[in-house]
């Protein structure tokens, strides 16, 4: 007597489950956004990017340290010398013996050196170079900041072109199903003989109108989805939108005061001073540097004699020396170009300090404008819903009088045309508005806002 309830409840867990399993998570604009971040390669280009920066500074933090250099050279040549000067250019080599060794034709030689240099006194030089590639890391940070920024427009715009094109499938939907309830009351009132038989034809021809635009619209969703699993990588068609927000949401209190300064404005910052330390850079480079020497060296050589007696050991026939001192450096010919240098970079520093009050300006009078705007439409989407709700009672009494003989068919259809007009300017105010919400968002680098509906 137990099995049927058994039974039952193995088939109720079996529905229980293919009802879950069949059910469509939703996508939120935030996970799209943190998945972008996790996977997209255009963000760890700029990781990347910031890495690279973080090597350099250490690379010029390593100037601060002795510089030792080491060669090592074994070679068989010639013994012949002679007594002279010439200047060591690259590619010169010199041979040491005696002019009056005339029973030593060749030998091999044996030479090796190291030589220490530590710049102790560059004044400031080195310090401007570290505090430059600091700025230089922290521009990367910035750039990192814009990317991810448009990272985030860019996203958002895709994610709200789905609602739209998810919106604009739905309105035409309802507007076949009216039409296809006006076709199916024609053909009744039709085959009554209370209307003639052209108003079928007249509401058919709208019906296959209507669906054809259906499938136009149902294209336009399939390619959003596209454009947006660049950044997810799933299949969408699983997914689901949160496509009733678009038309019933509204955009939170916005910010009047920046919460954080603009990565762009930030970006700038950092161009300014890296211009100003390269004018302080400039200077210091005109001024000489002091450094500490020191050198090891060892040579050495064996030779056969012409009377056919043996090699020498070069090791055994060796002589080293070291040398220890302070030597000055002064570029004195590179002062002009040094004091070039140092006009560019002042030039180039006005040039960052006027394109970043110019960002500024720009910023805020974008802000303003988009604030201004959305206030706005904000009234214009409450006085297009308040249209839509009115057309839909007009269509309601006027299908009813048509239903009744007191209309014909074309006055009909013309109310229908009037209540999709009146949803369709309902979708484009609403897009118009969240289009000016992401301005707004980009301008004030927050999209919070927009997380924390969509």
């Amino acid at each position: 007597m137990r099995k049927p309830w058994n039974y039952l409840l193995i088939l109720f867990l079996i529905i229980s489950f293919l009802h879950t399993f069949a059910q469509k998570t939703e996508v939120k604009l935030y996970q799209v956004y943190n998945t972008a971040l996790e996977r997209y390669p255009g963000v760890n280009e700029r990781v990347a990017a910031i890495h690279a920066a973080q090597l350099d500074q250490k690379l010029i933090k390593s100037k601060q340290l002795p510089q030792a250099k080491l060669q090592l050279q074994n070679s068989f040549g010639t013994l012949e010398s002679s007594s002279g000067a010439f200047f060591p250019l690259p590619g010169m080599f010199n041979i040491n013996g005696s002019t009056d060794s005339d029973d030593i034709n060749t030998s091999f030689n044996m030479y090796g050196s190291v030589l220490a240099d530590w710049e102790i006194f560059s004044f400031g030089k080195l310090n401007a170079e570290h505090q430059a590639s600091n700025l230089k890391v922290q521009e990367a940070v910035s750039d990192l900041s814009i990317y991810e920024l448009d990272l985030q427009s860019l996203i958002s715009r895709l994610y709200l072109k789905i609602l739209y094109n998810d919106v604009r499938l739905k309105w035409s939907q309802d507007n076949v199903s009216r039409i296809n309830e006006i076709y199916k009351v024609s053909k009744v009132l039709a085959a009554a003989g209370l209307t003639p038989g052209a108003d079928t034809a007249l509401a058919s021809s709208s019906y296959y109108q209507l669906l054809s635009e259906e499938d136009l619209l149902r294209g336009k969703l399939q390619a959003s989805k596209h454009q947006l699993n660049e950044f997810l990588s799933v299949d969408l068609n699983q997914k689901d939108f949160s496509s009733h927000r678009f038309l019933t949401a509204r955009p939170h209190k916005l910010a009047t005061q920046n919460q954080r300064k603009h990565p762009y404005l930030d970006k700038l910052a950092h161009q300014i001073e890296y211009q100003n330390l390269q004018q302080k850079l400039a200077e210091r480079s005109m001024l000489p540097s002091v450094s500490l020497l020191a050198g090891l060296s060892s040579r050495g050589f064996s030779h056969r004699r012409n009377d056919g007696g043996g090699w020498a050991n070069s090791f055994d026939n060796q002589a080293s020396n070291y040398l220890v001192g302070v030597g000055l450096t002064w570029n004195i010919t590179g002062l002009y170009d040094k004091n070039l240098e140092k006009r560019r970079a002042a030039e180039l520093g006005k040039m960052a300090q006027s394109s970043y009050q110019q960002q500024e300006l720009r910023i805020d009078a974008g802000v303003r404008s988009a604030s201004s705007q959305i206030s706005e439409q904000i009234k214009q989407v409450a006085k297009t819903k308040l249209g839509v709700e009115k057309a839909e009672q007009a269509y309601l009494l006027y299908r009813t009088r048509y239903e009744n003989g007191l209309i014909n068919l074309t006055e009909l259809l013309q109310i229908q045309l009037l209540l999709q007009l009146a949803e369709e300017k309902q979708i484009e105010a609403f897009r118009g508005l969240w289009e000016q919400v992401i301005i707004h968002s980009e301008l004030k680098a927050d999209f919070s806002n927009l997380f924390e509906i969509f």
